[in-house]
């Protein structure tokens, strides 16, 4: 094809998806949407089909595209240090005073939890417990680690009961590396996904309490920063979250960078640091697959074949996993080579 008709090829291009989205519009078929996560407050929408497909397309689009131009760690570091007069500015008192503030705020909202699922209204969307955890913290302040970096180590309130706990200070085993952030992510989703802790406050403490005995008992084997630097998968979460803030947080400053420049400072240099990024984006896709017709009538199929319905969720996340992270290896290695 030669210059000139490629450029007449193209400048037809807004016209045909023009012409497409105006066709699609028109379309009398519909789609099923759901919200939030709280027991009791899904509600069927009726949504046109044409506007899901324009906006979950646009947004994979999107996002392969941007991931395609900026996987090259170097370039994103060359970004990230090049400062364009944008100034830094020292908050040495302000993190004194706001860490402080955000560990008694963590605190408060861990013991608000506690009581307000025991003594609270059975109703998921009365009780406090279920608001705190999935509107206030999960939806929420999450969104605020994109925003504004990761506060979670001052927040968390487990982080800040393990800094007044004694140590043992057994050495944490290297072959371990963040393979148990992987199983632990892995273990949370899967109650979350199996089990009703968005309706059941009961059930909510039952798992709020499970995870405060094997966090405070985790640090106090190895020590606070070892845990919740390596094995805590909440830990881990927020601070790759906080990485694609456009405010940083560096030698006692506080400076304004580009979205996602931050992530070349993320330390990816594991197997075990490569599968959590993964499973963080299966275990996201596994939650949104669950919901489905499609999956509704591969767990019937497979349950009429006689495969254990108890383990279907676990299974299917597993077997997810695995082949996410071995698509993703393939890739890497194919990648290499080309």
């Amino acid at each position: 094809m030669t210059g000139r008709s490629t450029e007449r090829w193209l400048a037809w291009v807004p016209s045909v998806l023009l012409a497409t989205l105006c066709t699609l519009a028109w379309l009398p078929a519909s789609a099923l949407a759901h919200g939030g996560s709280i027991g009791g407050s899904r509600q069927q929408l009726t949504v046109p089909t044409w506007l899901v497909l324009v906006t979950g397309g646009a947004a994979v689009g999107a996002s392969f595209l941007l991931a395609s131009l900026v996987t090259d760690r170097s370039l994103v570091r060359a970004i990230d240090d090049w400062r364009g007069g944008i100034p830094r500015v020292g908050v040495p008192a302000l993190e004194t005073v706001g860490r402080v503030f955000l560990q008694v705020a963590g605190l408060g909202a861990l013991g608000l939890t506690v009581v307000g699922g025991v003594l609270g209204l059975p109703s998921p969307l009365g009780n406090v417990a279920i608001l705190l955890v999935w509107v206030g913290w999960w939806a929420g302040y999450t969104a605020t680690t994109y925003l504004v970096g990761n506060t979670w180590p001052a927040v968390n309130p487990w982080r800040t009961i393990a800094t007044v706990l004694p140590s043992l200070g057994v050495d944490y085993p290297a072959r371990f590396g963040s393979w148990p952030a992987v199983a632990g992510l892995a273990g949370l989703v899967w109650v979350e996904i199996a089990n009703p802790v968005a309706a059941d406050p009961t059930l909510l403490v039952g798992l709020v309490l499970a995870y405060t005995t094997v966090t405070l008992a985790g640090a106090v084997v190895f020590g606070e920063g070892v845990w919740f630097g390596r094995a805590d998968p909440v830990a881990r979460v927020f601070r790759y979250y906080g990485h694609v803030a456009p405010v940083g947080y560096r030698d006692g400053n506080l400076s304004v960078r580009l979205p996602g420049a931050g992530l070349h400072t993320l330390d990816l240099s594991g197997r075990g640091e490569v599968a959590f990024a993964v499973a963080l984006v299966w275990l996201t896709t596994f939650d949104g697959l669950v919901t489905t017709p499609a999956w509704r009538s591969l767990a019937t199929l497979l349950v009429d074949a006689g495969f254990p319905a108890a383990l279907l969720y676990p299974g299917g996340l597993l077997a997810g996993l695995a082949l996410f992270y071995g698509v993703y290896r393939l890739a890497s290695r194919a990648s290499r080579r080309t």
